[in-house]
């Protein structure tokens, strides 16, 4: 017998480009979203509302989203000053928008990231090793043996190594 999952097929939920609103602020749901939220440029919003386009135009459906982000970029750059008029126009009502709600809500604090390096306890010098494995404690007892038997330089670790592989095996 199979669980439920396995007999049921995986559904996966399609990504979306989400853009802010032009338009009144999302209720708040946390203290960090009350705050204003940063206004959408006029190639994102240009990318938002013709991405489906783009698609399917150039036949990138089922493409990474990498490409049809590229052929968006191509097309912004060739695309007449007129022609981005339209999407300029919604990025500055968008920037009105923010700078209104930077007035009532108040700017967006950056936090800073945290350091790779704070991120990793500190190891405890005083804290006991860990037991050796049965292959290392062999090894340790039979490496001068394994030296002198196969006649190899107690330098070349990595030969020595080897050769007590073959004899533990």
């Amino acid at each position: 017998l199979k669980p439920r999952w396995l007999k049921q097929p995986l559904r996966l939920k399609p990504r979306r480009l989400v853009l802010p609103a032009i338009g009144p602020p999302a209720p708040a749901h946390s203290a960090d979203s009350a705050m204003a939220k940063k206004a959408a440029s006029a190639y994102f919003i240009f990318c938002g509302e013709q991405r489906n386009s783009i698609i399917e135009q150039y036949d990138l459906k089922g493409k990474p989203g990498a490409e049809v982000s590229k052929k968006a970029g191509e097309l912004w750059k060739a695309m007449a000053p007129e022609d981005k008029k339209k999407w300029e126009d919604l990025a500055a009502k968008d920037k009105e928008r923010y700078e209104e709600e930077v007035k009532t809500l108040g700017k967006r604090e950056r936090v800073p990231k945290p350091d790779k390096g704070a991120k990793r306890a500190k190891k405890d010098k005083d804290a006991p090793k860990k037991p050796l494995t049965p292959y290392f404690a062999w090894l340790a007892e039979n490496r001068q043996a394994i030296v002198d038997k196969y006649q190899i330089d107690k330098t070349k670790i990595v030969e020595v190594t080897r050769k007590a592989a073959e004899e533990w095996k």
